[in-house]
């Protein structure tokens, strides 16, 4: 009985896999996982400057550009050759994929290795930074994209065993982004956390090893194990839907519509414009609570989701069905981006009463990733969608075969929206809210250009109705997107005072008029928003993203500089017997640099990547303190990711008495 339950048990939940998930949504969760510990690995070695995140961005592109063909056509010929010739590829490939994931902290050593080799003075150059990090990423991240996406399509091809489907190739593609957007949501909330990354590569490594190994188990069950051999005769590489042969000739006659230019062109202007609101979007959020990791890959796990999401359920057969979902697609983006603008007081006011039960630490992370989750999900439904709707497809008679083009190209189009969106705002001075009222007249004029590319009126008053009703809403965010107010968030949700007023029943309206800070100005950096506060017209503090970044004193010989910005230096200056070298991990508020001028110190080094934050110091905290770091010859700045600068070789040799950081 208990073996009998047992197989049926095994049985059901293999089954459930191979018709619900099938191999494609195994693949994505292994792959996921692999290439997530890849990049992170990667990134806690030479930091998350934009020149790191420029390679990173660039070897996953360039990854699933040489893994995916760009036309792709299936035929019914020596499929089942072709069949085992795919499973042997795919065994072989999971396999290197694994050998590459558990060689990669001795790959990570030797680029630390390299990294000795370059000098200090060259990693001063953007230019050269860049490159480098680029070649670094292609020779370590780049193999493992190539092979997760090559694993990817041979699912594809596996199960496509019959003539070529343009639904089945979406729905296996949706399957496998599926699997990757679950691995990434369990390594964030749950794997990595519990176990690092040792202990969570060991669960795709064993189900690798038991992929792999399935043919060898079986023919040692015939030979050993005859009467239980058929518990192990499950095919995994079962086609998922029915074969053309069991298809009615109606079903087999339909063609696939034609794909009007405007909508093949449009597909790679929404992908810039989706790079531009995935890098605003997110700053929007990130000054709702503090950006982190597992925050981070909730939003790439969202977008993909949102993804398969479209390549699974969104069709289009006719051309007029085909232009108004992308007319639509085009205004829910545009929504979201002005949406995200003009509700963000409503946002505040939910993450204020969520962050008053802050005990609740494992509820507000969940409802932080909800929120975070939802809005990417609805961005990658209407990238996916256009992806999806774009792919031209052509029918060949003669050969009866399906060519469809996949969209490999697009994804350099994103990867080139969000870096410029990156430059635009942390190097350009160009506003955030701008920035995103902008993308968004541009996705609504796409919309218009392509409901005019094959105009009706509405069909039904329902249609009509939710055309109103979204111009309306949109014409409404743009009306109201001054409510974002980065001042207003920082006060409220990252104030000691607020919290406790909260707590205690104070009113909701009397909460920012709990302090007497005033803020003096905002300006956007590379890794956040920086705004300026005045306490007591003599204390000036540096908030990034809402959260506390330093504290300065305007006189202080009438306020004294806080004892967490001025002891880190002081004590180990005054306790060593004679420094002359000093080097300082960051600028912080520039209490320390300034400080170090008052002592015998020959020369101060301070390392700080963000530009942006030197030139706050210098127009901000300069005038006030009438004191500059840096007009001294004693000082020397150096604008370099500080883990690289740390790992580089000096142009002399030096050795600093003093590490401050």
């Amino acid at each position: 009985m208990i073996r009998s339950f047992a197989h049926h048990l095994l049985q059901f939940s293999l089954s459930f896999l191979q018709q619900r998930m099938g191999i494609s949504f195994l693949l994505g969760s292994i792959c996921g996982l692999f290439v997530l510990s890849c990049v992170q690995r990667f990134q806690n070695l030479v930091s998350d400057s934009p020149e790191v995140l420029t390679g990173i961005g660039l070897s996953i592109v360039m990854g699933i550009w040489l893994g995916l063909p760009q036309l792709a056509s299936l035929s019914r010929e020596n499929s089942t050759e072709k069949s085992a010739a795919h499973q042997k590829q795919i065994r072989f490939t999971l396999l290197i994929l694994s050998l590459w994931s558990i060689c990669f902290p001795f790959l990570l050593a030797l680029l630390n290795q390299v990294l000795h080799w370059v000098t200090l003075s060259q990693l001063t150059n953007v230019v050269f930074v860049t490159g480098l990090m680029t070649l670094s990423a292609m020779a370590l991240i780049l193999p493992a994209v190539f092979w997760a996406t090559r694993l990817c399509w041979l699912a594809t091809v596996t199960a496509d065993d019959f003539k070529n489907s343009r639904i089945l190739l979406h729905s296996q593609l949706a399957r496998f982004l599926t699997g990757v957007s679950a691995s990434l949501i369990l390594s964030a909330y749950w794997l990595v956390p519990a176990f690092g990354w040792a202990g969570t590569l060991l669960i795709p490594l064993t189900a690798t090893l038991f992929f792999c190994c399935i043919p060898w188990i079986g023919s040692l069950c015939e030979s050993y194990l005859p009467e239980y051999s058929h518990w192990l005769k499950l095919d995994i590489f079962q086609q998922l839907l029915q074969p053309s042969t069991d298809r009615t000739p109606a079903q087999r006659a339909v063609a696939p519509p034609r794909i009007p230019k405007v909508i093949q062109v449009g597909s790679y202007v929404m992908s810039v414009i989706t790079g531009v609101l995935l890098v605003t979007v997110s700053r929007i959020l990130f000054q709702l609570y503090p950006d982190s990791l597992y925050l981070k890959v909730t939003i790439w796990a969202g977008f993909l989701l949102g993804i398969a999401v479209a390549f699974a359920f969104l069709q289009a057969r006719k051309p007029g069905k085909l232009v108004q979902t992308t007319s639509s697609l085009s205004l829910v983006a545009a929504l979201t981006g002005v949406g995200c603008l003009a509700l963000f007081p409503l946002l505040v006011s939910w993450m204020l009463y969520a962050n008053a039960y802050i005990e609740f630490a494992m509820l507000l992370s969940f409802i932080r990733g909800g929120l975070t989750a939802s809005i990417f999900c609805l961005l990658g439904t209407c990238w996916g969608g256009w992806l999806k709707l774009s792919s031209a497809v052509r029918y060949s008679s003669k050969e009866n075969t399906t060519v469809t083009t996949l969209p490999v190209w697009q994804p350099l189009c994103l990867l080139a929206g969000m870096l410029g969106c990156l430059w635009l705002i942390g190097s350009a001075d160009i506003k955030l809210k701008t920035l995103t009222m902008l993308s968004s007249l541009v996705l609504l004029a796409l919309a218009v250009l392509v409901r005019l590319t094959h105009f009706r009126l509405p069909a039904t008053r329902w249609r009509a109705a939710g055309i109103f009703c979204g111009l309306a809403l949109f014409t409404a965010g743009l009306l109201n997107h001054n409510n974002y107010d980065v001042r207003h968030s920082a006060k409220l949700l990252f104030s000691t005072n607020t919290f406790t007023g909260l707590r205690y029943g104070l009113k909701p309206e009397l909460l920012p008029h709990l302090d007497e800070g005033r803020c003096l100005s905002e300006v956007e950096g590379q890794y956040g928003t920086f705004t300026i506060w005045s306490y007591r017209e003599n204390q000036i503090q540096i908030r990034r993203s809402g959260l506390p970044f330093g504290v300065t004193t305007v006189d202080a010989g009438l306020c004294p500089h806080t004892t967490g910005e001025l002891m880190p230096f002081v004590i180990p200056v005054i306790l060593h017997e004679r420094p002359a070298d000093v080097l300082f991990l960051g600028l912080g508020a520039g209490v320390g640099v300034n400080s170090s001028l008052d002592f015998p110190v020959q020369h101060v080094t301070c390392m700080e990547p963000d530009r942006s934050l030197v030139k706050l110091y210098h127009e901000e905290i300069t005038p006030r303190n009438a004191i500059s770091a840096f007009d001294s010859e004693r000082v020397e700045l150096v604008q370099t990711p500080i883990a690289l600068a740390m790992a580089a070789r000096a142009d002399a040799e030096k050795r600093y008495d003093l590490i401050i950081s």
